[in-house]
């Protein structure tokens, strides 16, 4: 068996026949003897053993990625954003199709939610925030048969895991570069509102696609602009409304997404004051 660490082959012997989670404990008692971390592995059988139990003797490579802790850190947010997309794209589906979740689906879909609780726990000790905030919207995940109200509570996740994303590149940047990103969003503040307005046009006369495309850029920008101002007790309200806006796109539903811009989102942003 060969086993490769960040695309590199390297002698890594082992005396017994061991299973893979017994390989994989190794490997990650090495990488943190080396103040590294197992961000993802991978492993393939050797031809003819591919229904076999995982082990030594009949894997032909086993493929490890390793990391700093920021690494861990940004891999773990880029495996819950991913997962939370998923989620959000099913529901969304079954709102569309006006299907409530059958009982296999129902199981599955609660299990994901633990996942995600659990997910939150762990990254708001990292972040340094009270999980605590998130009770009240794992309540309607866990709760509502509402299937609107979990997909609201959902992008309201969504939109925290991305602003924790957007938080963990701002903090490669220093104190003068965060305040002129700041300073420059008070200055064409009055543009920023008049685009959120734009875009909510494009909805109301039907030109969804040319709306999604302004949106993209438009969101991402706002995202950094909270980053930096919610550790300042700012910019929560507006937090919501973009979640209530992210629950409208996935399901479709324009209009929703048109007066959130125009209304609660635009003034969000004119009231924002980092």
């Amino acid at each position: 068996m060969e086993l490769f660490i960040n695309s590199q082959r390297v002698d890594f012997s082992l005396d017994e026949n061991l299973c893979l989670d017994e390989i994989v404990e190794k490997v990650t008692n090495w990488a943190l003897g080396q103040n590294h971390y197992v961000l993802e592995y991978r492993h393939y059988p050797k031809k003819g053993h591919e229904e076999e139990p995982p082990c030594r003797d009949n894997l032909e490579r086993i493929e490890f990625e390793l990391g700093s802790y920021n690494d861990l850190v940004f891999s773990h947010l880029q495996e819950l954003a991913k997962y939370i997309d998923e989620v959000g794209v099913f529901l969304a589906q079954k709102i569309e199709k006006g299907r409530p979740l059958e009982r296999e689906e129902e199981s599955l879909y609660r299990e994901g939610v633990h996942f995600i609780s659990e997910s939150l726990s762990k990254l708001s000790r990292i972040f340094g925030e009270n999980p605590r905030e998130f009770e009240r919207y794992l309540s309607i995940l866990f709760e509502s048969q509402n299937l609107w109200e979990r997909l609201e509570a959902l992008a309201f996740v969504k939109n925290k895991v991305a602003l924790w994303q957007r938080l963990h590149e701002l903090n490669l940047l220093s104190a003068e570069e965060k305040e002129a990103l700041l300073q420059e969003f008070q200055e064409k503040k009055v543009q920023i509102s008049e685009r959120c307005q734009e875009l909510a046009t494009l909805f109301t006369m039907g030109k969804e696609k040319e709306a999604l495309l302004g949106l993209e850029s438009f969101i991402s920008y706002l995202t950094t602009i909270l980053a930096l101002t919610l550790n300042k007790g700012k910019g929560n309200q507006l937090l919501a409304d973009l979640a209530s806006l992210s629950a409208a796109l996935e399901s479709k539903d324009f209009v929703t997404a048109a007066d959130l811009l125009d209304f609660e989102i635009r003034e969000g942003i004119e009231a924002l004051s980092p």
